[in-house]
């Protein structure tokens, strides 16, 4: 458990109506907070290191930048805590739809991948397998590799996201006059 002051910043998602899993609607800005018991996927309030991990538990595509305090419970990719504040909330949608794009390797002869990210990913999958040979069965060589090139596309992948939730982000902050500005929350310093 990380210390009661340490402040974690991470990523979560609302549903496209802005309401969270348990259909409270937190506030543009606000802070929530929880007095519970902090039980990994059950209660607290939750959030994602990365946005990539956090899409995968996405209600809608409505993300948030979020700074998390007090008890804060670490299970790898995600975390409980027990107050939250929103930085700011942007609706991904079309980033979500154009990253899609990105990701989605074109389809090559007979229904094959092809592209440089899976390239990369063979390639981490056949240095993994080569070293888990030595002291692995065949089964737990192909795991391993698979492994080992799904971690590496993961990592490209989630920043690439990132990159683009945060280009659109800023853009939406410099270009204030635009109608799709008009629920921008600045982050405090």
């Amino acid at each position: 458990m990380i210390s009661m002051d340490e402040r974690v910043m991470g990523w979560h998602f609302l549903a496209d109506d802005g309401s969270r899993r348990d259909g409270e609607k937190p506030a543009p800005g606000g802070t929530e907070d929880y007095d519970g018991p902090l039980l990994m996927c059950q209660s607290g309030l939750h959030a994602s290191r990365r946005p990539l991990d956090a899409l995968g538990l996405a209600p809608g595509s409505l993300i948030r930048r979020v700074e998390c305090w007090g008890d804060i419970v670490m299970d790898g990719d995600k975390f409980i805590c027990r107050h939250r504040r929103e930085l700011w909330r942007l609706d991904i949608t079309r980033i979500l739809h154009e990253f899609a794009r990105r990701v989605a390797p074109p389809q090559g002869p007979r229904g094959t991948p092809q592209g440089a990210a899976w390239n990369a990913a063979w390639d981490a999958a056949r240095n993994a397998a080569w070293y888990a040979a030595r002291d692995a069965t065949r089964d737990a060589t192909r795991a391993a590799a698979w492994d080992a090139a799904r971690n590496a596309a993961w990592d490209k992948y989630n920043g690439w996201l990132q990159e683009m939730i945060m280009a659109s982000e800023e853009a939406r902050r410099v270009h204030k006059d635009t109608p799709a500005a008009t629920n921008t929350i600045k982050e405090s310093v």
